[in-house]
């Protein structure tokens, strides 16, 4: 699932996670050059996942929530100047 890209954004943008590295390599520098969609599933005992599908291509990568809220910095700092990034719901 996971595409290797090499992550050409400036050190000062790039991020520090893995996860986060192969979610904006694939989002930013991929054909796809789009914003992600989070998805969140929760199982009844209260146990929840995330994952960023590509709206483009359907790929998805499985993250944890350091990892969105990683993402979710990045994208407020650098999103607009990218053109790519991940959307979410408050």
């Amino acid at each position: 699932m996971d595409e290797q890209f090499d992550y050409h954004l400036p050190p000062s943008f790039s991020p520090h996670r893995p996860a986060v590295q192969r979610v904006l390599a694939h989002l930013c520098e991929g054909e796809c050059q789009s914003f992600g969609d989070i998805l969140e599933w929760c199982e009844t005992r209260g146990d929840c996942s995330q994952a960023v599908v590509c709206p483009t291509c359907g790929n998805q990568f499985l993250i944890d929530e350091e990892d969105f809220a990683e993402l979710q910095r990045w994208t407020i700092a650098n999103g607009g100047v990218y053109a790519c990034g991940v959307r979410w719901m408050d």
